[in-house]
């Protein structure tokens, strides 16, 4: 049959020898990223998260972007016939260290005026005070939701009694920031 139909033999020829190492020179990338999440390689969206791509050797910036939270920027070098895997952890918008931290502070003031005015703390406070100290970064929706909730019934009952307005308008920005 191969005598007969030379093209036949050339085709085979040709799979036989392609079927060797898959992609000589190329390099593996895989990526993922917690939640997942869009892939811009270059500028240019390869799709979403998880992705293995089979790349040329070189220079490569990849950034990982979902809404709702920080973009993540990895620059890396893509040496020949190497595998590369990176990992985002990405980070919710407004949930980064700075608006825990100030989360943090203005819990410890408000137990302090709660304290100092020898008044029983409302409930919101203690559970304020639970999540911020939990060590966990508010997460968009529910998380956040819940401290804003909980900032704006607490600058109530600070405006209710009347003795720090600085303090109630504080908890109020924080609100703000958080809805």
């Amino acid at each position: 049959m191969l005598r007969r139909n030379p093209g036949l033999l050339v085709l085979l020829a040709t799979l036989l020898l392609s079927c060797g190492e898959p992609d000589p020179g190329r390099s593996r990338l895989k990526l993922h990223s917690t939640p997942g999440s869009e892939v811009f390689l270059d500028g240019k969206l390869v799709g979403e998260t998880p992705q293995d791509l089979r790349l040329a050797p070189g220079h490569y910036e990849v950034v990982f972007k979902r809404e709702g939270f920080e973009d993540h920027r990895s620059s890396f070098p893509l040496p020949a016939n190497a595998e590369v895997e990176i990992t985002a952890k990405l980070v919710a918008a407004g949930g980064s260290d700075e608006l825990l931290s100030e989360l943090r502070a203005v819990s410890v003031d408000l137990r302090a005026f709660f304290t100092d005015l020898g008044a029983r703390p409302p409930g919101a406070l203690a559970e304020l005070v639970g999540l911020a100290g939990s060590g966990k970064v508010p997460t968009p929706g529910a998380d956040l939701a819940r401290c804003g909730r909980l900032l704006g019934a607490l600058a109530d009952a600070i405006e209710e009694i009347g003795t720090d307005d600085a303090l109630a308008a504080r908890a109020r920005a924080l609100m703000d920031r958080l809805d």
